[in-house]
Order: C-alpha cells, then sequence, then structure tokens
C-alpha cells in the first residue's frame, strides 16, 4: 500500500511466512536498503516494463530516494520474529532535512543511474538512459503534483508502504497515525498526501481523509505509457 505509486503495477502478495506480530520504532539512515527492496517487491517485481531484478531495484533506489530527499521523519513496522521491516510511512514538516541528508540522497541516486549505464553498456542496451529518463519523469511528476495543491500545507506524508501479506491488519493505519502525530508535534496543523487510482484510495476516505483535488497523470515509464488519475488528499482535522 502506497499514497504515491502513480506509475507501479498494483501490489502482489510477497511469499513468506510471517508471524504478523509487529512493532514500530524511528526511521534510520541504515533502514534505506531495506525500503528499497522493499519498494522494489511491492512496485516493481511484477513490471512488464523492467523484467531484470537489479534494473528493478536501481529504480526503486531512485524513486524512493527523491521522496525520502523531502522527508523529515520516518516510522517502520518489523516483524517481531524476523526483525525485517514490512511497512513504512515518512512524513514532511517543519524544519526541511539537513543539506547534508539531501545530498546522501542524492548520492544514492546518482549511483543508481551510475550502474544503470554500466549494465547498458555491458549488455549492449539502452538500460542507462531508460533509467536517466525514468528520474527525470519522477522529478518532473513530484513538482507538477504540487502545482495541484489549492492552498499551503504544513506538512505531507510523503510514503506510506506495507508488504502485501500483512496488509488488512491496521498496521497501515497504525503507521498513519504515528506520522501524523509527529507532524503534530511540529505544529502541522494541515497536512496532505497524494496517490492515484490504482491504488487503496478508500483506505484514506475510510479514515476521514478529504480528497482536495483530482487531475490526470501521464507518465512513460521505460518506454511505456501510463495514464492514471491523481488524488490528493487532506488529513481530517
Amino acid at each position: 500500500m502506497s499514497n504515491r505509486s502513480a506509475s507501479h503495477p498494483v501490489p502482489q502478495p510477497v511469499t513468506g511466512n510471517p508471524s504478523r506480530a509487529v512493532h514500530f520504532r524511528a526511521m534510520v539512515r541504515e533502514d534505506w536498503p531495506a525500503l528499497f527492496e522493499l519498494s522494489r517487491v511491492i512496485w516493481y517485481a511484477d513490471s512488464e516494463e523492467i523484467a531484470d531484478e537489479e534494473v528493478q531495484l536501481l529504480a526503486s533506489i531512485i524513486d524512493i530516494s527523491l521522496l525520502l530527499k523531502r522527508t523529515t521523519a520516518g516510522v517502520v513496522a518489523l516483524d517481531d520474529e524476523t526483525e525485517r521491516i514490512i511497512g513504512v510511512v515518512c512524513v514532511a514538516g517543519g524544519e526541511p532535512p539537513p543539506r547534508r541528508v539531501q545530498g546522501w540522497h542524492e548520492v544514492d541516486i546518482a549511483k543508481a543511474l551510475e550502474r544503470g549505464a554500466q549494465i547498458g553498456t555491458e549488455r549492449g542496451d539502452d538500460t542507462g538512459a531508460q533509467l536517466g529518463a525514468f528520474e527525470a519523469e519522477m522529478r518532473r511528476y513530484l513538482e507538477e503534483m504540487r502545482t495541484h495543491l489549492d492552498k499551503a500545507y504544513d506538512g505531507e506524508v510523503t510514503l506510506l508502504l506495507v508488504e502485501p501479506t500483512y496488509q488488512g491488519l491496521g498496521i497501515g493505519r497504525q503507521l498513519l497515525e504515528r506520522g501524523l502525530a509527529w507532524l503534530h508535534e511540529q505544529s502541522c496543523a494541515t497536512v496532505f498526501l497524494d496517490t492515484d487510482n490504482t491504488c487503496n484510495y478508500p483506505f484514506y476516505e475510510h479514515l476521514g481523509w478529504k480528497r482536495v483535488s483530482e487531475f490526470d497523470a501521464d507518465l512513460t515509464i521505460f518506454g511505456t505509457l501510463h495514464e492514471t488519475v491523481e488524488y490528493l488528499y487532506e488529513s481530517p482535522e
């Protein structure tokens, strides 16, 4: 479950034998690789455009890093038995992330693009160019999305992911509540998020979020045009 996945396929169940009992803690830098893999499994594993797992991971690194670059704080959910991260919420509000932290994310993006170029050279294909175009498209979308807001917001939910086999257990709701609690501690009275018609947007409506805007979004991902309807939601008071 993601609040922003305009270009991504509907998540499929993840194999495994989870305990389904989870605990929560603050997100730290060392969690980022696990978030990249979580995103790869949820958003890209069944992608028809990106069949190679390494390239899927590179796309995930770019995608998630662009979101983390705007993120101020995050909470992860971990399986009690395996200590594996199975969910995350990220929020932006209050003081912006330090420049050095934003720089770390740009380094991760640059390394992903460099590795993509290497793969393209090794295979004699356009993997590097496709990843470069993907990065540009994601940056463009994130900028365009904000133009559809009719007012300024104090905070934003930048990312919400829960591994499919753990969905329906209230974990997404608990993550979202923790993210909102942190934003409220930073005096963020108004909060928004964006999602689309391929995602579980009724989840937010069930929790009282109000849809304040919608718009058509055309994203070309690895040569394939994805036409979706984007929804912007405002948190309940």
